[in-house]
Parts: C-alpha cells; sequence; structure tokens
C-alpha cells in the first residue's frame, strides 16, 4: 500500500484507489472468495472508468492479472481465519451433541451427584419481574442534554 501511495502523483487519487481496494477485501471476506476488482467496488460507486485505479493496484502487485488479491496472499489471510473458524464450528458441534447426548441419558450438567440439574422453568429471572417504586433513570439522552450555564453554576458550591 505504502508503495502504491508513494507511486501515485495525486494523493487524493491514491486514497481513492486503497479505499476501493479495502472494499474489495472485504467484500471477498464476506462471500468467503477472491472476487474481482469491479464486484468489490461498493454500491455507491459511480462506475468510473477505474481502468488506472486497477492498473495502479496490479503494478503494485496489489491485485493479481485478475483483478483479484493474489491468491497466496488470499491464502496467507483468510485461510487461518476460515480453519480457526471451521475448528470452533467443530468443537461447538461436538459440546453439543455431548451437551444433548447428557441431557438425553439422564446425567445432568456435567455433575456425577445431579444435585446442580435444575428442571427448566424454575430458575429465577435475571430481572425483576415485579414493578418497583423506584424513580425511573435518565435515558442516555437525558444525560447527554446540554444545560444551561445558570444551572451549572448554581450546582456548584462556592
Amino acid at each position: 500500500m505504502r508503495r502504491l501511495v508513494r507511486t501515485s502523483k495525486d494523493r487524493q487519487d491514491a486514497a481513492t484507489t486503497l479505499l476501493l481496494y479495502v472494499s474489495l477485501i472485504l467484500e471477498s471476506w464476506e462471500h468467503g472468495e477472491r472476487v474481482t476488482f469491479d464486484d468489490g467496488a461498493p454500491l455507491w460507486w459511480i462506475g468510473e472508468d477505474d481502468a488506472d485505479r486497477l492498473a495502479a493496484l496490479q503494478r503494485v502487485g496489489l491485485l493479481d492479472q485478475d483483478g483479484m488479491i493474489p491468491e497466496r496472499s488470499w491464502e496467507s489471510w483468510y485461510g487461518p481465519a476460515r480453519d480457526r473458524r471451521e475448528v470452533a464450528r467443530i468443537a461447538g458441534r461436538e459440546g453439543n451433541r455431548r451437551r444433548w447426548d447428557r441431557s438425553a441419558n439422564g446425567s445432568g450438567s456435567g455433575s456425577d451427584s445431579g444435585t446442580d440439574r435444575v428442571p427448566i422453568g424454575s430458575r429465577s429471572p435475571s430481572v425483576p419481574s415485579n414493578p418497583t417504586n423506584r424513580p425511573p433513570r435518565a435515558t442516555a439522552r437525558e444525560k447527554r442534554a446540554p444545560r444551561s450555564l445558570g444551572d451549572v453554576i448554581g450546582e456548584m458550591e462556592i
């Protein structure tokens, strides 16, 4: 990216080109595969002639001949993340399978004594269900509401 900025004659053009490149990266991550420069452009990008921008990204090695993130770069970024997510998915499936197997066998939630098993619906709610006589809390907007200088001075203990 630095090479692109350094070799560019126009900083604003370089910034726009980098914005389009970041958009391409994000779009590729969203789809789980490399997408082309044109497909990676944001929806709000009005189709200017981007041939110069594409050529600049290719010239510095950020994109390949097809206008995509190079395969080697993509695999070094996306491959490990994909693998970590897949490992987490497998572990989650295995954990859920074990949990449901224990429930079906009546062995509880992992304790041998079975004393920590609580029937569904018998737990206390995490939020009180009966109303209280407490005054309502100030909303975030009310907390941020500007006060007059007179109010602030009046609150000061001088």
